[in-house]
């Protein structure tokens, strides 16, 4: 019975970013099925058309085994969202640099996250098994209150990466290890 990683990307972003390709492989070979969902026009998102991406991906993903969803910025509440609105049980996931309010540096966002933060939380943790969050001590993007609250409101732990900013590729990161070291428990 194979696990299903399921890799959410977020703004400005693709599945060929970062360290997605690199969490993909690493969860392969522990011999899970990776899907990296495609997000559509990342450099302007529409919040219906991502969830539908990613509930369109939770339902394909759905079987025996288990279902763990690693989601990153933007994709995070966008996971949240599909979740809430499939009802889809997820045994894990893990939020990285994630947050449901609107952020003071991406105000072109705004209309993205038009949703009450609390409803999305409220809709998606119901159908949530174990949450991790994963966030940096400076993050240029998004404010650690953010995905503090963010981990709060799940009731999730955080794990702090010093000096991560945004754990984009640009930044160094081609690989996160706390995420990998976190699927390989949750898978």
């Amino acid at each position: 019975m194979s696990s299903h990683l399921l890799i959410v990307h977020g703004y400005r972003a693709s599945v060929r970013a970062h360290w997605f390709p690199w969490l993909e492989r690493e969860a392969e070979s522990l011999g899970a099925t990776v899907t990296r969902v495609v997000l559509p026009d990342a450099m302007a998102p529409d919040a219906a058309a991502w969830r539908s991406s990613v509930a369109e991906a939770l339902g394909a993903a759905r079987g025996p085994g288990r279902l763990v969803v690693v989601a990153h910025s933007l994709g995070c509440v966008t996971a949240l969202r599909a979740i809430a609105a499939t009802g889809t049980r997820v045994d894990a996931a893990v939020l990285v640099s994630g947050f449901v309010e609107p952020l003071p540096a991406l105000p072109a966002l705004d209309a993205f996250l038009g949703e009450d933060p609390g409803a999305v939380i409220a809709e998606a943790g119901p159908h949530l098994g174990a949450v991790h969050v994963v966030r940096s001590d400076d993050d240029p993007f998004v404010p650690a209150t953010a995905t503090d609250a963010l981990a709060s409101a799940l009731g999730a732990p955080v794990d702090v990466v010093p000096g991560g900013r945004h754990f984009l590729a640009s930044e160094g990161f081609t690989e996160l290890p706390v995420v990998g070291r976190l699927v390989r428990s949750l898978l």
